[in-house]
């Protein structure tokens, strides 16, 4: 993605609010600090008619939520899980600091995707919080 596009997400992160009449929603968290990502969503036929988010979090974490959400709206529920897993076999290769907002993200996603197939048993089924496994912290903080 180019510097440009992530500038735009930056300045006006798309999908950002609360779906009041949600059909699923997930969280993710960084249980460091405290910084959330709450996904919602709408499903018709398997497919993310909408889907919004809210962070409280960094900026990095408000331009990953727009740009995860952007690139899942309209895909059906089940291929937005595989590009949850792709974004997360990427993640390895990135140094803690820079995946774990991204991945605050993709939890927050899985989270939502297992309440959606939960509340598919159980309109009532509650959401189970997901937590990174990354750090936020840059190494030389953590001493």
């Amino acid at each position: 993605m180019e510097m440009a596009e992530i500038l735009k997400h930056m300045m006006e992160p798309r999908n950002y609010g609360i779906i009041e009449d949600r059909d699923c929603e997930g969280l993710g968290e960084n249980p460091q600090n405290g910084e959330k990502v709450v996904l919602y969503a709408k499903i018709e036929d398997e497919r993310i008619v909408d889907i919004k988010f809210q962070a409280i979090g960094c900026t990095s974490t408000i331009v990953a939520g727009s740009i995860f959400t952007d690139s899942v709206k309209g895909e059906l529920i089940n291929e937005a899980d595989i590009l949850a897993d792709k974004i997360l076999d990427m993640l390895k290769d990135k140094p803690s600091e820079e995946a774990a907002c991204s991945e605050m993200v993709v939890m927050a996603y899985k989270s939502m995707y297992q309440n959606y197939k939960d509340r598919l048993s159980d309109k009532n089924a509650p959401v189970i919080s997901q937590s990174i496994s990354y750090s936020c912290q840059i190494e030389e903080e953590k001493k």
